[in-house]
């Protein structure tokens, strides 16, 4: 199934059944799931190609549904959940081909539920959390094969939840908390294997987050503040 119209769901209440894009391919789109709510249900784009176009979830709210993009290809397109609200939510993005475009949930609030990028491939495009809160909540990028994209969490702000990057393997592409502001939050990066690429924590301030430190690798830079002073 090719979607090469503008398909409008903006301001829409999801409170049970599924709205199925399964196996479909977006080119030329546009799919707007703007200010929607998501209570319960499914939203289902598993294993959908995205090429060119636009999906977007701007200033929804997530707080029971499952919106599932697991074994997508996003080569293109751009798919966006700016300044959305997710509460107790489950966003899943497991096992999915990021090759190009982006995927945007700038100024976004996390008091709960899970975004799951585990088993993806990283080769291209970007991945923003910019001005992004974390009270509470998952990220997961556990097992990801980053070998060429962006992740960013500049300016954001974790006063509580975790990010992790357990068993990822980095051989390209960067991760930036420049100016992310921690107060409390945990990041994970046991049993990651680094052969290139970076993770800048440089230009990061408050409390060094839970897990972080001891941190081995020298593709990680920390912010001066959160080393342990020379004897």
């Amino acid at each position: 199934m090719t979607i090469d119209g503008d398909i409008d769901f903006s301001g829409a209440i999801f409170a049970e059944g599924t709205v199925n894009f399964q196996g479909a391919e977006f080119a030329e789109c546009t799919v707007n799931f703007n200010r929607a709510v998501f209570a319960d249900g499914v939203v289902n784009f598993g294993r959908s190609v995205f090429s060119s176009g636009s999906v977007t979830f701007n200033s929804g709210m997530f707080c029971g549904a499952l919106v599932d993009f697991s074994g997508a290809i996003f080569a293109g397109s751009t798919v966006s959940f700016n300044s959305s609200e997710f509460s107790k939510e489950m966003v899943i993005f497991s096992s999915c081909e990021i090759t190009g475009g982006g995927i945007n949930f700038h100024h976004s609030m996390f008091t709960g539920g899970l975004v799951d990028f585990n088993s993806s491939e990283f080769t291209g495009g970007m991945i923003n959390f910019r001005s992004t809160h974390f009270n509470t909540g998952e990220l997961s990028f556990d097992g990801v094969s980053m070998s060429g994209s962006r992740v960013i969490f500049n300016e954001a702000e974790f006063s509580g939840g975790a990010v992790s990057f357990r068993e990822t393997e980095f051989s390209e592409g960067n991760v930036d908390f420049k100016r992310a502001v921690f107060s409390h939050g945990a990041v994970n990066f046991d049993d990651a294997l680094f052969t290139g690429g970076r993770v800048n924590f440089s230009n990061a301030v408050g409390e060094a987050p839970q897990g972080l430190l001891p941190c081995t690798s020298d593709r990680v830079s920390v912010s001066s503040a959160w080393l342990p002073s020379p004897p």
